[in-house]
C-alpha cells in the first residue's frame, strides 16, 4: 500500500487541490511570477512557497514535506514566460517550467506549474495549494493529504460475501461509510510521519483500503498506524468489495477536477490501466485488447457510451490532463 507522503529522494509528484476540486483560477494577463507568488504549491510530497523575483527574474522558492524541511526550487529566467530549475537534486532539475492553464469554460481557467524534459514532455506538475502564509493550516498541505486518500477509497462497493452495498464518500479530514442505511463517520489515520493513509475504524476495528481492478479490500489490523507492517497486512484475505459501477463510471470525479501524480501513485500499475482507459471508454472508443473489451463490455454505462458518442468524441482538457498525470505515475512506478 502506497501512503501519500513517500520518502524525500523520490522523485517529486503532485497531488490534488484540498478536498479534491483544483480551484486555481487565472487571470487573463497576469505574469508567471505573479501568479507564483499568490499562493502555495504543492506535488504530494511537498509545498512550496514562491518568493519575489529578483532583478533579472528569477524567482527561489523553498518548501517541507510532512516531516522535514529544507526543499529548494530554484528557477532560472529563460524570457517568454519559461523558467528553468537548477540546483535542486529532484528528476525535474534542469527542466523548462512554465505556469500553464487548463481552460474549464470561456472565463474559466485551471492553473498548474508544468515541469518539461528537453523533448517538451510533461514530467512533473505543481498545484495550487492554498494559502502562502500557511500552507499547513486546515486548508492546506495537511487537509490535501486528507482529500487525496479520501478520493482513493470513495466510491460505490457491493460485498462479495452478502452483497451488501457499501458507499464510501469524503468528508473533512475522513470518510462516510454508509451501509444498510445507516452513515458513520470515520476519521482518517495518520501513518509514519503524519502522513495520511488509507486506514479507518468501522464498528470499533482498524481496517486498511486496497483499491483494486474489481473494488476494494479492507484488512483488519491492530496497534498504532504509523507502525504497520504492510506487507504482512497484504497477506490477509480481508473483505472483498466489488464496484458498484454499472450505471456510473466507477473514477467519474476525473472529468471534473485536476489530479496530478502524487494522487495516482496510490494505485497500482493495473488499476491505472483501467483508469486512465476508463476516460476514453467514456467517450465512446471502441478496444482492442481483450481484458479491456470484457471489463467494460459489462458496464451498462459503456454501451450508452458507445451508442450515444460515434464517433468518438475526445477527451476534454481536465480529462486530458489527468491522463497526462496519470502516465507520469506510470512511469514512475514502472521505473
Amino acid at each position: 500500500m502506497k501512503t501519500v507522503a513517500k520518502v524525500a529522494s523520490a522523485l517529486t509528484l503532485g497531488a490534488l487541490f484540498a478536498f479534491g476540486a483544483q480551484s486555481g483560477i487565472c487571470a487573463g494577463n497576469e505574469s508567471p511570477s505573479k501568479m507564483l507568488e499568490k499562493t502555495a504549491w504543492h506535488n504530494g510530497n511537498t509545498f512550496y512557497i514562491f518568493g519575489t523575483e529578483d532583478a533579472e527574474h528569477n524567482i527561489k522558492a523553498e518548501g517541507g514535506s510532512f516531516h522535514e524541511g529544507g526543499f529548494k526550487l530554484n528557477l532560472k529566467y529563460l524570457g517568454d514566460g519559461r523558467y528553468r530549475q537548477i540546483e535542486q537534486y529532484t528528476e525535474t532539475e534542469n527542466a523548462t517550467v512554465t505556469v500553464e492553464q487548463v481552460p474549464v469554460s470561456e472565463t474559466v481557467s485551471y492553473s498548474y506549474i508544468a515541469f518539461r524534459n528537453a523533448g517538451g514532455e510533461m514530467i512533473d506538475a505543481l498545484l495550487p495549494l492554498g494559502s502562502k502564509a500557511d500552507p499547513d493550516s486546515p486548508s492546506g498541505f495537511a487537509a490535501q493529504g486528507y482529500a487525496e486518500v479520501a478520493d482513493y477509497i470513495s466510491g460505490s462497493y457491493i460485498r462479495e460475501s452478502d452483497n451488501a452495498l457499501l458507499v464510501i464518500r469524503p468528508n473533512g479530514t475522513g470518510v462516510d461509510l454508509t451501509m444498510d442505511g445507516e452513515t458513520v463517520f470515520s476519521q482518517l489515520h495518520e501513518g509514519m510521519f503524519e502522513e495520511i493513509i488509507p486506514a479507518f475504524d468501522y464498528n470499533g476495528k482498524h481496517y486498511l483500503a486496497e483499491v483494486t481492478e474489481n473494488g476494494i479490500i479492507f484488512r483488519e489490523f491492530s496497534g498504532a498506524s504509523e507502525e504497520l507492517d504492510y506487507e504482512q497486512i497484504r497477506k490477509q484475505p480481508g473483505i472483498r468489495y466489488r464496484s458498484n459501477d454499472n450505471t456510473e463510471p466507477r473514477f467519474a470525479y476525473l472529468s471534473s477536477s485536476l489530479y496530478s501524480p502524487g494522487f495516482f501513485l496510490q494505485f497500482s500499475p493495473e488499476v491505472l490501466k483501467l483508469i486512465r482507459n476508463e476516460l476514453y471508454a467514456r467517450h465512446g472508443h471502441v478496444f482492442q485488447n481483450r481484458k479491456l473489451i470484457e471489463y467494460f463490455n459489462s458496464r451498462d454505462w459503456y454501451g450508452v457510451a458507445l451508442s450515444a458518442n460515434r464517433p468518438e468524441t475526445p477527451l476534454t482538457p481536465v480529462e486530458s490532463f489527468n491522463v497526462k498525470m496519470i502516465q507520469i505515475a506510470e512511469r514512475h512506478l514502472k521505473d
